[in-house]
């Protein structure tokens, strides 16, 4: 689900190199930097998604699937991510929301969310 000239990421993240809360650490909306999604988290844990951004699962969790280099959330919106890139604890991922590409630069946290 590449998007024009962008290859995709051509590694792989396994489910527990995901597992963690990951804050949003820089976001592009439509080509544009927006700082309305910083400090904002995506949570992949116990084969579940769910996230704090405004119309992105709030408060649910949806079960997620990795396929070489997309992440299906399982929810409505996204439903999913192309991963961009990943080294150790930072990740690129793309999407499209509403019609509106989005970009994320994203950090894992090193605190682990209550199971």
């Amino acid at each position: 689900m590449g998007c024009g000239t962008d290859p995709g990421f051509e590694g792989e993240v396994s489910e527990l190199e995901l597992d963690g809360v990951w804050e949003i650490t820089h976001a592009v909306r439509n080509g544009s930097p927006t700082a309305t999604l910083d400090g904002a988290v995506f949570v992949f844990q116990d084969n579940k998604f769910s996230s704090n951004v405004p119309g992105f699962a709030e408060d649910v969790r949806e079960d997620y699937s990795i396929s070489q280099d997309s992440i299906y959330t399982g929810a409505t919106l996204p439903e999913y991510f192309l991963i961009r890139s990943y080294f150790e604890n930072r990740m690129e991922l793309v999407t499209v929301v509403h019609g509106h590409s989005f970009v994320f630069e994203i950090k894992k946290n090193p605190i682990e969310v209550d199971k």
